[in-house]
């Protein structure tokens, strides 16, 4: 069935299409099929609203950050692994323990792993970061650094393109950040 969670009583599976636009908490994941129907890529699922400027997104400028940040929280399942879940103690530990060098290195080597193939080439694009209690797996759902659906959508890095290494020196610099405002 898959991990739910409870949201001011309302329970929802965790998935990136939930959402609840009377409390401002949208889902920006759209596909050709929606597309079709009239949901524009960048709006929102269930209202078909756009509330993020994704011209400013897609700048990855890192001194931005703000901005990125409350944008992801607009998004239902992003915001979830912002503000809902909280990590336990044990999970916060795992990253502190780690010098920033080594943290670097696991950081890359997780987008590599998850991200390096197009999406033609993954079968498993959409499903292969789990939700498990792992605060790295965390922060790319919450950064939309999960597969390459939610990279083309957040980063407008295409699902088929290669990724630069600028880009993945981006996309650390947006997780490193999430990590120190889960551990603070």
């Amino acid at each position: 069935m898959g991990e739910t969670i409870t949201i001011n009583g309302t329970t929802y599976k965790l998935s990136c299409t939930m959402h609840d636009c009377e409390n401002n908490s949208h889902s920006f994941h759209t596909n050709k099929s929606l597309q079709n129907k009239g949901i524009e890529r960048g709006c929102c699922y269930g209202c078909k609203s756009s509330f993020v400027d994704w011209e400013r997104v897609y700048k990855k400028d890192i001194s931005d950050i703000e901005y990125l940040e409350n944008a992801f929280k607009l998004e239902m399942f992003r915001n979830v692994f912002w503000t809902i879940k909280q990590p336990t103690p044990n999970m916060i530990n795992k990253i502190k323990d780690k010098s920033s060098d080594e943290l670097s290195i696991l950081i890359q080597k997780k987008l590599h792993t998850t991200l390096s193939k197009p999406r033609s080439q993954n079968s498993y694009d959409g499903r292969q970061t789990p939700f498990s209690d792992n605060l790295l797996l965390w922060a790319q759902h919450a950064t939309g650094t999960c597969c390459r659906k939610c990279l083309e959508l957040w980063y407008n890095i295409g699902a088929e393109s290669t990724i630069s290494t600028s880009d993945y020196e981006y996309l650390e610099q947006v997780i490193m950040h999430y990590l120190t405002q889960k551990i603070q």
